[in-house]
């Protein structure tokens, strides 16, 4: 399938993904750029928590029990606006997170361009260019919708939603290491959507994760940034236009993602992140709306979270970091206006209360939700100096130049700071600063493992955080920089010699014009990086790239995956090595294998079976187990391993010219085996 066909299948899916929670959230009375923003994180958060709940009622999960469960939660909804509207008449309007009698926003209702532009298509403008730019660059790393990345995780997560496909359940708390001796936590929220696109869309598991990939990152990712600057900002025309040319331009985020690791579960959370964190500055009142906004911004926020955690919970302490300095602030602003009247000093006492369990309860998941501090084994790399400018020019994980970056970053930081302007936003950028640069400059100890272990201290992860706090610092610093040249260039004496001509091309539109050209130069700059998008591009590229030296899996492999079903019947077992892309063949070709997953346990006969399968034509306790379990078949991908590791399978060593086994098909040096000695 080439890229142009997949459009429709893009639109579609688009549609399933956003239109149940823009039903969600319009039923509890919110509209605006919220219900955008907000919509797929909606429905995460309806995949997420009814596939926990559906086993429990005997319930499949699959696109119709989701519609169903999104059709249930719009009810209560909506139920649930009018119950409270019982209490508080005001909820029972429909709230905007826009001002609509804003003059700002009028003068973006009527910003003329020889017609008339609402905002709506000034969003529309801001979210279709960066998705343009992202859509490029994933369909040129991908290089075919049906490739895989060639990396250690994407075996489990292939696997992972073959087996929700399987079972018809998609529960996180049952997913774990997808064999039932091993059932267990997982965050399954991601493998819950790319499920349901793969059922949907009658596509196969590969294009079904490369597709569902590219809709959160071409259109969650710009909806979600431009929320939250405009939550800063208000919806102010620069700092839009600013967004949209800064959305595509972080190669942390969404890019490195989709190309290390592969962490598709953060991919999915970080991408909702700064919604979540601008629904928080809605409720907590420091946005700069001009009228109140509690409401849609609780509902955001509730709507959203659990779709969060549930993609990767490590996220929701990246939202606990991050907002600790807007919690600081508000509480100053407060204790500062305690003495004005006595509702005053209530509201103080009642905010400090919230203060104190907000960090109490942020301190125990800090310690307890966290990997075991024997799996953060990632070393750190650099100097604390290095990460610092690393994280300036926004070009962590050591990419190349930045300059760009760099200079409005610490536009930004000094503008906020000597201009006393909302430096909490400083200080959510210097949170997510101290995380990476922790990570990755600081000897391994005590102080290191309990700001980073979450994240395994992984730097990676932590790299991806960034541009969700530094775009805000980026977008204020570039809209400073513009005001100030077009300050300057307005009152030079060349401009007033001009105006004085009273030229007819010396208008708001030519200024306006030149401005947004000057942005769009920008925008290839930030695009091009110094040099950082094109290295990040080609590790991506690289880690899709299919070819006989491919770690997991190559054409020749693939091709027999493909045709596999062909040959073994369904209710048999295949046997391979669960560290080649034998380990596979339960996602591509839809037919069991004994270990699904590198890690997890299985039981005593699936693993006898591992380490005897060729045995079974001589050995009763081998023929046992492999008919036990019904592993007739065993596929040899030769010894190259994921992690250029070594790891063989003791029953699968020596199985060409085996007795009682049966060469069935080929495909260059893959091989699938029949065990026929052993009935």
């Amino acid at each position: 399938m080439s890229w142009l066909n997949t459009i429709p299948y893009l639109v579609g899916l688009a549609a399933f993904l956003f239109l149940p929670g823009v039903v969600i959230l319009r039923a509890s009375g919110v509209r605006g750029l919220g219900v955008a923003a907000f919509a797929l994180p909606v429905t995460a958060s309806v995949m997420g928590v009814f596939a926990v709940l559906l086993p429990f009622v005997g319930a499949a999960w699959n696109p119709v029990s989701f519609l169903i469960c999104a059709a249930i939660t719009a009810v209560l909804a909506l139920l649930t606006r009018f119950v409270i509207a019982l209490i508080n008449t005001d909820i029972s309007r429909p709230h905007s997170f826009e001002t609509v009698d804003s003059p700002v926003v009028d003068r973006l209702r009527r910003f003329r361009w020889g017609v008339d532009a609402p905002v709506s298509l000034i969003y529309l403008a801001a979210v279709a260019l960066p998705a343009f730019a992202i859509f490029y660059r994933y369909a040129h790393g991908f290089g075919n919708v049906e490739r895989i990345s060639q990396t250690f995780d994407n075996i489990y997560h292939l696997n992972a939603i073959r087996r929700i496909m399987d079972t018809g359940s998609g529960s996180s708390l049952t997913l774990g290491n997808l064999t039932a001796e091993s059932a267990g936590f997982y965050p399954a929220a991601w493998h819950d959507m790319v499920a349901q696109t793969a059922l949907l869309l009658h596509v196969s598991i590969p294009a079904a994760v490369n597709m569902t990939n590219i809709v959160i990152a071409c259109l969650v990712w710009p909806l979600s940034l431009l929320f939250l600057i405009t939550r800063i900002t208000g919806p102010r025309l620069l700092p839009i236009v600013l967004t949209a040319a800064l959305a595509p331009a972080f190669p942390a985020f969404p890019y490195l993602m989709v190309e290390f690791g592969v962490l598709y579960p953060n991919h999915l959370a970080i991408a909702i992140l700064p919604a979540v964190i601008g629904a928080v500055l809605q409720i907590l009142g420091m946005t700069q709306a001009d009228t109140p906004t509690f409401w849609p911004g609780l509902v955001a926020l509730v709507g959203s979270l659990p779709g969060m955690l549930l993609a990767h919970p490590s996220t929701l302490m990246a939202l606990i970091a991050f907002v600790m300095p807007v919690m600081v602030t508000k509480l100053w602003w407060m204790y500062i206006d305690r003495r004005r009247s006595p509702a005053d000093r209530r509201r103080f006492w009642a905010f400090l209360g919230l203060f104190v369990a907000y960090a109490v309860i942020g301190l125990i998941c800090w310690v307890v939700l966290r990997p075991a501090a024997s799996s953060s084994t990632w070393p750190p790399f650099q100097s604390p100096a290095q990460a610092t400018g690393e994280v300036l020019a926004g070009t962590p994980m050591g990419l190349p130049g930045g300059t760009l970056m760099f200079i409005l970053t610490t536009t930004g930081v000094l503008f906020l700071v000597l201009t006393r302007r909302q430096r909490w936003v400083v200080g959510m950028f210097l949170m997510g600063a101290w995380l990476y640069v922790t990570s990755t400059s600081y000897p391994f100890g005590d102080v290191r493992t309990f700001f980073t272990g979450i994240w395994y201290n992984d730097s990676n992860r932590l790299a991806a955080l960034l541009p969700v706090v530094s775009a805000p610092v980026v977008v204020l610093g570039g809209e400073f920089l513009i005001r100030w040249v077009t300050k300057r260039v307005m009152q030079s004496e060349t401009y007033a010699r001009l105006a004085a001509t009273k030229a007819p091309w010396l208008n708001q539109r030519l200024i306006v014009s030149a401005v947004l050209a000057m942005l769009l130069v920008g925008a290839g700059a930030l695009q091009v990086q110094s040099g950082a998008m094109t290295a990040e591009q080609a590790k991506l590229n690289g880690r899709y790239y299919s070819g006989k030296e491919s770690l997991l899996l190559s054409p020749d492999e693939r091709a027999l995956l493909d045709r596999l079903p062909e040959h073994v019947a369904e209710g048999d077992v295949v046997v391979g090595s669960p560290w080649t892309g034998a380990s596979l063949v339960y996602a591509i070709s839809d037919r069991q294998t004994l270990r699904p997953h590198i890690y997890g346990a299985v039981s005593p006969d699936a693993q006898y079976a591992l380490e005897h399968w060729e045995e079974a034509p001589y050995n009763t306790a081998a023929c046992s187990a492999v008919k036990n379990t019904r592993a007739f078949y065993a596929l040899d991908f030769g010894p190259l391993e994921v992690h250029h590791g070594w790891h063989p399978i003791p029953g699968l060593s020596y199985l060409e010219g085996a007795a009682g086994v049966e060469l069935v098909d080929q495909q260059g040096a893959a091989k699938l085996y029949k065990m026929t000695g052993c009935k």
